[in-house]
């Protein structure tokens, strides 16, 4: 889960002062947010934006670090190891890039996740599973 496992997020609807006090009341001890709907809401779109960008941006960091070298000479071969992979197959600049981005990327995904669950929001894969779920219980006719 990382650092953002005791992080939690309350969504108040504006003007609404009986709303805006059971938010604040359910919000768990420890560190957190409190966030209108319409703040919490652009705040998702600005994640899911950045979610893109980042996303382009690591592929042509993946890219780069699958670049063949120029010539087969042992400087170029030696520069070219610090750019992509060593010779002994451990990351080198534009694989750490890759890697930092991705690092990025897996925060945006958890901070959005804990968003949508605040908005309550379900994702798609959530909803099959829960529609499996709770087929799950009812009876085909078949052997138990």
């Amino acid at each position: 889960m990382g650092w953002l496992s005791d992080v939690s997020f309350a969504i108040r609807d504006v003007g609404d002062r009986v709303a805006e006090a059971a938010a604040v009341v359910g919000v768990p001890a420890g560190p957190g947010f409190t966030l209108d709907r319409g703040e919490a809401q652009e705040m998702l779109k600005q994640i899911n934006a950045l979610t893109v960008e980042l996303a382009k941006i690591q592929n042509e960091a993946n890219a780069l670090s699958r670049i063949t070298p120029p010539a087969r000479d042992q400087v170029t071969s030696g520069y070219h190891g610090n750019l992509t992979r060593r010779q002994d197959g451990q990351p080198a600049a534009f694989a750490y890039g890759a890697g930092h981005v991705q690092v990025e990327l897996d925060y945006l995904d958890e901070l959005a996740k804990r968003l949508e669950d605040a908005l309550g929001i379900v994702r798609s894969n959530e909803a099959n599973a829960q529609e499996t779920v709770q087929g799950a219980g009812q009876s085909s006719g078949g052997y138990a």
